[in-house]
């Protein structure tokens, strides 16, 4: 599958021009990093159609529509949280005929928002852009409302999965939710999908799985390589100590290093796994 990917950054001074290429390609995703936060968000560009993902950094967003050329369809919210909706109205009113786009989440997006959700998707769902259908994922966990979106193989991922690690569950999330997620659909998805979180914490995350494993090589070499946005799931499933708490070595460390937490966990989990899971969500927090 061919695919482009590059991160847009908004012109400061004078009309830059980031036209996208003219190359007839199937779904492509561009990565445009915010200027007011952390986050990053997403352009899915189908055609001469474009979809925006969380666009928290309104006038980055707008700036990117105009300069592309093309034309603004949807916008899709993988989650409610401020830092991936809150940039919704002002680009829903520099455009004509845009529909915004939400998961279960959608009444909490309607709190923050003036312009309410005109479509509410499920698991199972598709959204068409251009021809090509958009798969709709509920991943719940870090909100009870997550959804992710699956374009040919482009997972937009939200705040589900980070580079090396997970969400937190602090503002509206479940951790026993985030545990069935990573445990049972994560793993159903191909190894050569490419995964787009909403920010980059890759090294931190390394750092904290080689506290728990010091002498794991996979996390060791990853730290010493680029430090990259998205890699595949397949990729991922190396290195991300939050896919791989069904290993012993993982569970035998923090039963051994944080044995109270884990009694404390262990009463709350219907697995091993999930307990190492719960421990190193609550590990992580602090760290």
């Amino acid at each position: 599958m061919e695919s482009f990917t590059q991160t847009f950054q908004p012109p400061t001074t004078g009309s830059t021009n980031h036209r996208l290429p003219a190359k007839a390609l199937k779904m492509h995703i561009e990565t445009i990093k915010s200027q007011i936060s952390d986050n990053y968000f997403y352009a899915l560009v189908r055609e001469n159609d474009v979809a925006l993902v969380d666009p928290v950094d309104a006038k980055s967003a707008i700036s990117f529509v105009k300069n592309s050329g093309k034309t603004l369809r949807m916008v899709l919210n993988t989650h409610w949280h401020p830092d991936h909706v809150s940039g919704n109205d002002e680009v829903l009113a520099a455009f004509d005929g845009v529909e915004l786009v939400s998961g279960p989440d959608f009444e909490r997006v309607n709190e923050l928002v003036s312009h309410a959700v005109d479509r509410v998707v499920a698991h199972g769902d598709e959204i068409e852009l251009g021809g090509q259908k958009i798969q709709v994922i509920e991943t719940p966990g870090h909100t009870l409302g997550h959804v992710a979106f699956l374009a040919d193989r482009h997972l937009l991922s939200g705040d589900t999965i980070f580079g090396a690690g997970c969400g937190h569950v602090k503002f509206g999330g479940d951790i026993k939710s985030l545990f069935q997620t990573f445990d049972s659909l994560l793993p159903t998805l191909s190894a050569d999908i490419v995964y787009y979180p909403g920010h980059h914490y890759l090294q931190r995350n390394l750092e904290f799985g080689l506290h728990i494993l010091p002498e794991d090589q996979a996390t060791k070499e990853a730290l010493n390589a680029e430090l990259s946005l998205s890699r595949t799931l397949g990729e991922e499933r190396k290195i991300n100590i939050f896919m791989r708490t069904h290993e012993a070595q993982v569970q035998e460390a923090l039963k051994s290093a944080h044995a109270e937490i884990w009694a404390d966990e262990a009463a709350q989990s219907s697995s091993d796994a999930e307990t190492a899971f719960r421990v190193l969500r609550n590990l992580r927090n602090s760290w």
